[in-house]
């Protein structure tokens, strides 16, 4: 009776276990747009925290890294699309607070030195060819392949 109980507290454990570490290793859920599409005939799109994709295709969605459409733990959410050529609409916006340091020297002078907040934002419209079985990026003012790995935690 007692070797059952160990075994049985093992399995429920592993199980635990077993769950928790998959719940650690998914960074960012993949969501797919419209009917589910082969992965051999679809591509991947990142969507970086500062961008809000507001229309594909001509239909309007609301596609972020948090907000709207869905929210995604991570810096950026990705999304399953068919391949073939789309359209995008989307916005850029990105506030980076000021920050003020000092600097003390010996002689006793303290400097202070303020950089100022900054603002950037901007809107945008890109059409793109988008080969199957490639991840895309949105990146400045438009979308390119993911070459350099920044995203290859992602599904």
């Amino acid at each position: 009776m007692k070797m059952r109980n160990v075994v049985t507290s093992a399995g429920i454990i592993a199980v635990v276990m077993m769950l928790f570490l998959s719940g650690c290793a998914t960074k960012v859920q993949t969501l797919t747009y419209g009917k589910p599409v082969p992965e051999e005939q679809s591509i991947l799109l990142m969507i970086p925290d500062a961008y809000t994709v507001t229309n594909f295709d001509g239909e309007q969605v609301q596609w972020s890294t948090s907000g709207g459409g869905f929210s995604l733990m991570g810096s950026a959410a990705a999304i399953r699309l068919p391949a073939g050529r789309h359209s995008f609409t989307y916005s850029y916006y990105r506030y980076e607070a000021g920050q003020t340091t000092y600097e003390h020297y010996g002689s006793g002078a303290t400097v202070r030195r303020t950089t100022p907040s900054r603002t950037t934002s901007f809107d945008g419209t890109v059409t793109i060819m988008m080969d199957a079985g490639k991840r895309y990026i949105f990146k400045g003012r438009g979308i390119s392949v993911d070459t350099d790995g920044q995203y290859d935690q992602l599904p």
